[in-house]
């Protein structure tokens, strides 16, 4: 007897929910086998640091007048681990936290990490969020506030502890430990004095009496992220606050660049409408004003066919990311030839303490401190082939902009306290001229540059707690031996991008489409030759730049503290990638810099 044939009703649908998913989990359990794959590799480059002649320790502080218990937050991230070590290396002590979903953070192993704590969700609950912070604040006996936060995070992180600055400080509640209730920046009439101390309380409890007049958020008002997180208000508040030039200024070095804020497709749709009879040949690129991992790179442009924008618009909706009042989009004046450049800064009391500058390109996710040394400092012995003067330039014309944003902030009386980055695009029509894109009021991991070796490190972990300086912090590269022949990366990242080369990932690759093609004949899911490892091809000139000019540094890893680095490459993600194995959550890549799955509906 013949086996009975599969029914319509046996198998899946190609296209229903179910196919989708066993094709994420597929893709999932091949990275779970890369990952594991990759072990002996990531071992013998461990041995290869400690063998090379090069490897130098960091240099430590010795203990300051006044050692601080900082809370940093967003332990999943790569630039986390680098705040971690930099306040480490300047004599502090870190407490480090992330929500539940990454309790395998890997940084939670470091050495520079005094103690780690999850804590709720922010999207989930903001108010425990908040509260959770505030518990942790407490049981540890901080002193500090140090965020290392997410796009969503950001603004519930500028809520904390404000109200609290030194001259208001009172002396925190004495909770017990698993009271979990917390304080929110709203509620600081219910602390009250922490009893006498007697001879059984902790160390930890007697030092957070002792610190508390102290306490302090080093991260923007929360009022001030809203502005500068949202690139129309950032524009608007340069050009009618602070009074910056916009592009049109042709006597400028640099403008902010034409906005149009949007909450429903009708209002593309016009906009669409308005550039084509116009016959304008300018071009605005649609941007989503909250963080939008699946549409950051679409650089979709206005005007188009009006079916194509209509098209766009269905399928950002389809996507969870559709224009409305909630989610608005922005269209902003699109400069298609130029050069992208991204900045780091600190700044305290609206004065720059902290500055650094980077070639560019979308996720390349490689670094090396651009420009020319300052005046007054040592000038390296040989500048690497690559710091071409137009690159100097380049970074000139950055670093002038934000020295011109900086002194408009201090002369209309902006108080500005915090980390922040920008991404600029640099023209060469003549002259060289820096055009701000966005600017984050959040750590950049660029901030990789500050090197260990040459104390770089400890100097940027000084200037984040705001010891004075008497002149702006940017690396060092004529002490730092290695500052002119290597770029700041992550190893995964350049692993997986380089299909070309790499026989593991072909083999993977092969596994994936023999399974995913028994699946296809069987009917469980759906077919297709996507690429399984969906990295940087590093295909566009920034991103080759680094590769012709430098070898490769991981940012992860550190002579002094190597557990991060596997923590971070196997214990991470192997966790991650079994959680999508489990859901079967439509996801894109694992970001390695970041430390998530960028997945649908996704932080």
């Amino acid at each position: 007897m013949p086996p009975p044939s599969l029914s319509a009703s046996t198998v899946l649908k190609m296209d229903s929910p179910a196919a989708s998913a066993l094709s994420h989990r597929l893709r999932a359990a091949t990275h779970l086998l890369a990952v594991l794959s990759t072990t002996p590799l990531l071992l013998s480059y461990i041995l290869r640091q400690y063998l090379s002649p090069k490897a130098s320790a960091g240099v430590l502080a010795t203990p300051p007048a006044r050692q601080r218990t900082v809370l940093v937050t967003g332990g999943k991230m790569a630039k986390s681990l680098f705040v971690a070590r930099a306040l480490w290396r300047a004599g502090h002590r870190v407490v480090l936290v992330e929500t539940e979903q990454y309790w395998c953070s890997g940084s939670r192993l470091s050495r520079a990490v005094w103690a780690f704590a999850t804590v709720a969700d922010p999207r989930k609950s903001g108010a425990a969020y908040l509260a959770d912070l505030q518990r942790v604040f407490e049981q540890y006996g901080c002193d500090t506030f140090m965020p290392v936060s997410s796009p969503f995070s950001a603004r519930y992180d500028a809520m904390f502890l404000r109200g609290k600055q030194p001259q208001e400080m009172q002396v925190l509640n004495d909770k017990d430990e698993n009271d979990g209730s917390g304080v929110s920046s709203s509620s600081t009439d219910e602390d009250s004095t922490i009893q006498r101390s007697t001879d059984k309380e902790s160390t930890v409890t007697r030092e957070k009496k002792e610190c508390v007049r102290d306490c302090r958020n080093l991260h923007f008002a929360a009022s001030v992220c809203d502005i500068l997180d949202d690139k129309h208000s950032f524009w608007k508040y340069c050009t009618e606050t602070l009074g910056l030039p916009s592009s049109s200024s042709q006597d400028s070095d640099g403008g902010m660049l034409p906005s149009h804020r949007f909450i429903s497709d009708e209002e593309v749709l016009v906009l669409n409408k308005q550039l084509q009879e116009a016959g304008t040949k300018d071009k605005y690129v649609l941007k989503n004003l909250g963080y939008d991992p699946l549409h950051r790179l679409d650089l979709f442009c206005l005007p188009a066919d009006g079916v194509k924008v209509t098209k766009y618009l269905e399928k950002i909706r389809a996507d969870g990311n559709g224009v409305s009042e909630h989610e608005p989009w922005q269209a902003q004046l699109f400069i298609d030839k130029g050069v992208e450049m991204s900045c780091f800064a600190v700044l305290r009391d609206s004065s720059l303490e902290l500055f650094t500058c980077a070639l560019s390109s979308a996720s390349q996710l490689r670094y090396v401190h651009a420009g020319r040394t300052p005046e007054g400092t040592t000038t390296p012995a040989k500048r690497n082939a690559g710091h071409v003067p137009l690159i100097d330039a380049q970074a000139a014309a950055c670093r002038k902009w934000v020295d011109a944003f900086c002194a408009a902030l201090r002369e209309k009386d902006e108080r500005l306290d915090g980390q922040l980055c920008w991404d600029f695009m640099c023209t060469n029509d003549g002259a060289v001229r820096a055009f701000p894109l966005e600017c984050n009021p959040r750590v950049h991991s660029q901030c990789a540059v500050f090197g260990a070796a040459n104390g770089d490190q400890r100097r940027f972990g000084e200037a984040l707690v705001g010891s004075a300086r008497d002149a702006v912090l940017v690396p060092d590269m004529a002490t730092d031996a290695e500052a002119e022949t290597h770029f700041w990366g992550w190893w995964a990242n350049e692993f997986y991008s380089r299909q070309d080369t790499s026989l593991l990932l072909r083999l993977l690759e092969m596994l994936h489409s023999f399974v995913s093609g028994v699946c296809f004949l069987l009917g469980l899911s759906h077919g297709g030759n996507a690429r399984v490892f969906r990295y940087t091809q590093a295909c566009d000139e920034n991103a080759t730049w680094y590769t012709s000019h430098f070898s490769f540094k991981d940012s992860d890893f550190d002579a002094e503290d190597p557990l991060p680095f596997l923590g971070r490459n196997l214990l991470q993600p192997l966790v991650l990638f079994w959680g999508v194995l489990l859901s079967g959550n439509e996801w894109t890549k694992y970001d390695f810099c970041i430390g998530k799955v960028v997945q649908k509906n996704g932080d």
